[in-house]
């Protein structure tokens, strides 16, 4: 019982992330293309990670309250540390949903100014670096 609660309440999670901003919502392929950029590709990249970078930067400004959102799915077992130089600085942090999560290893997730994010074993985190 205890499990299916705990579904219930990330599955609403994870819907609340998606209303939060309409970078999630992109309408057509050229948004998409001209937006989305995913990282950890090549021949260094990490296994089992795909980490993907959304941009409020391009074009019209969608979403006030954020420049970018990094989405981190980590599905391996152990804790993953990436780092990407060309996000440092930025001022990432969980989303405000996560940071509150009924999933408390979710809530472990963290960026640091150096463009290094932590993502716990099989878990998906998002980021949020704010406008300005």
């Amino acid at each position: 019982a205890d499990d299916i609660r705990l579904c219930y309440a990330v599955f609403r999670e994870w819907a609340e992330i998606r209303r939060s901003s309409p970078l999630f919502r992109l309408q057509t392929a050229e948004e998409i293309s001209a937006r989305l950029r995913f990282l950890n590709t090549g021949p260094d990249q990490i296994p089992g990670v795909i980490v993907m970078e959304i941009s409020d930067t391009v074009g019209a400004d969608l979403d006030p309250n954020a420049s970018a959102i990094v989405v981190i799915f980590n599905a391996a077992p152990a804790d993953v540390l990436f780092t990407d130089e060309s996000l440092a600085g930025q001022g990432y942090a969980l989303h405000a949903v996560q940071a509150q999560s009924a999933d408390a290893v979710a809530q472990r997730s963290s960026y640091d100014a150096r463009g290094a994010f932590l993502v716990p074993g099989r878990t998906t985190a998002v980021f949020v670096a704010p406008q300005g």
